[in-house]
């Protein structure tokens, strides 16, 4: 058994990617692709989780990811499997959708608040874990 589609805390998962292999060693599977939304952060740390063996076996770590891409209607997210992390082009590309994200990300706290919400970004970045990071205050307020 296989599972070609899971996310990790570099996403929105809510797992780390040891702790999904872990969970797939447990259950039986052979195979486990990890495809955070527009991120490779995690794969390094799950394909060394995968080559690690329990009770005699490793997993067949896939490096993934999970693209999200504007169409006319709305959103389409891509899969890609057993990519080059280090590609510098899909990376700028990966950047610059997360960077997107978090303007976005950013401006819908800010309408909350002006509604009256006592919500803060800081708040929204504890229960983000790893998939949020810090944009420079510029482009976080663009």
């Amino acid at each position: 058994m296989i599972d070609l589609h899971c996310h990790s805390t570099f996403s929105d998962g809510s797992c780390t990617p040891a702790q999904l292999v872990e969970m797939a060693h447990a259950a039986g599977l052979t195979a486990l692709a990890l495809t955070d939304h527009d991120s490779t952060n995690g794969i390094e740390s799950f394909m060394a989780a995968c080559a690690r063996p329990v009770n005699g076996k490793t997993l067949l770590g896939v490096p993934g990811v999970e693209i999200s891409a504007d169409i006319q209607k709305g959103t389409m997210h891509v899969l890609g499997y057993f990519l080059d992390t280090t590609n510098g082009p899909l990376q700028e590309v990966l950047t610059q959708i997360r960077d997107g994200r978090e303007i976005r990300n950013r401006k819908i706290v800010a309408q909350l608040q002006a509604m009256g919400m006592a919500i803060t970004w800081d708040e929204v970045r504890s229960y983000a874990g790893e998939a949020v990071r810090r944009l420079p205050s510029t482009a976080a307020n663009a």
